[in-house]
Parts: C-alpha cells; sequence; structure tokens
C-alpha cells in the first residue's frame, strides 16, 4: 500500500498524512478531522518491503559478524520476520544485510496509534450524542410526544407524581434510554419545579439542585 492524497470529508482540505508503522495517519489542520487506514489483511504493516537478510541471536555477535546467523525473510518497514527460517547454504553470508530491530519505533507509533484511535472515538461519540439531542429536541415538538403527553397527564390525574401537590404540566422519562419509543409506565407526570430539580439531579448537579417541595413544606 502506498501513501496517496485525501480530502477531508468536512472541510475538503488536503489531509495531512503520518506513517505509523500499521497505519496512516490521516488529519485535517483546518478542522480537525482525524482518520486511520489500516493496512490490508494478510500484510505485516502499511508498506511491506521484505528482503532477506541474516539474523543474530544478539547485538555481540552481530557487531563481530559472527558466522552463526540465521537466515530469515523480513520487512524493512516494521520489521517483523516472514516465515520460518531459510536454509543457510542457500544464501551467501556477504549478500545478505543484517537484520534490523524496529522494537522500540513499533512500540512507539503502536501508543500513538492508541491516543489517536481514543480521539476519533470520542469525537464520533461527540458528534452522535449532538445528532441525537438535535433529533430529541425535534421529537418533543412533535404530535406523537403531544399526544403521549396528554395520556400520561390523564393517567395520573394531572397531580406531580413527585411532589404528589402541585397540579403537572410535563411529563418525564424515568429511564432515558427508551426516549422516542416510550413506554407509557417509564413516563410520570410532573410540575415544572420538580422537573427542573429531576433534571438537575439526573445530570449530576444534585448539591446544586433545590429540594423538592412537598406539601408539609409549604
Amino acid at each position: 500500500m502506498s501513501e496517496y492524497i485525501r480530502y477531508c470529508p468536512h472541510c475538503n482540505s488536503v489531509l495531512n498524512s503520518s506513517d505509523k508503522i500499521t497505519v496512516f495517519h490521516y488529519h485535517c489542520d483546518n478542522c480537525g478531522y482525524d482518520d486511520i487506514e489500516y493496512a490490508p489483511y494478510g500484510n505485516c504493516c502499511i508498506s511491506p518491503d521484505i528482503i532477506t537478510v541474516r539474523d543474530y541471536s544478539d547485538e555481540f555477535e552481530a557487531l563481530q559478524d559472527s558466522d552463526d546467523y540465521r537466515v530469515y525473510n523480513q520487512c524493512q518497514h516494521c520489521g517483523k520476520r516472514i516465515g520460518t527460517a531459510l536454509k543457510k547454504s542457500n544464501y551467501e553470508k556477504v549478500s545478505l544485510p543484517v537484520s534490523i530491530n524496529l522494537i522500540e519505533e513499533k512500540r512507539a507509533a503502536e501508543s500513538e496509534i492508541v491516543k489517536i484511535a481514543d480521539r476519533i472515538r470520542d469525537k464520533k461519540k461527540l458528534i452522535n450524542e449532538s445528532n441525537f439531542w438535535n433529533l430529541y429536541s425535534e421529537y418533543l415538538k412533535s404530535e406523537r410526544w403531544h399526544e403521549i403527553t396528554k395520556i400520561v397527564l390523564k393517567r395520573d390525574n394531572y397531580i406531580c407524581r413527585s411532589c404528589l401537590t402541585e397540579t403537572a404540566t410535563e411529563v418525564h422519562h424515568t429511564e432515558g434510554r427508551y426516549r422516542m419509543n416510550e413506554p407509557i409506565y417509564t413516563l410520570i407526570s410532573v410540575c415544572r419545579r420538580c422537573h427542573e430539580v429531576i433534571t438537575k439531579i439526573d445530570r449530576g448537579y444534585f448539591d446544586s439542585a433545590e429540594k423538592i417541595r412537598y406539601e408539609f413544606d409549604k
């Protein structure tokens, strides 16, 4: 696989690319878009460059140019051995370069890939959440939600199920996973004040939420 020009799907700028050994990382400096292109299945890395090499058991043997070595095919881009040892007598020593060690380079690249992948995942999550809340906002204006609200308020006799004191004018989801496809039993009638308090608590602002006001508080 070879590196090629790609354009940002959001702003159409040319993406900067960087070789991370096992992947290409594409990044847009204009809008911050990121993407990762993985090596095709079966490839050892993003740009295989396989040659036959001498492989020594340690650096000392290599420095001594020892005759005690094995012959392998090795990718010069990622350092991976390809296949099993080859028959040594089939090759002249002087024709074989010494194998390379890219362990540290691969570790550094893999660490960076994890960070990039996490960044891409977090961005997608934010986009999905934003899209969901936009759809949900429109749903709350729909005729369907309007009819569901009437059913729930009527079932609860227009009494707030939170404080049992005030007149209920709104409907609250007790289980958020059912938003936009709600079983009626997951919905309760609430007054505006209780709805604001409950929503604040649901969002993690427990300490700053006002107390629910019951009949004996009046």
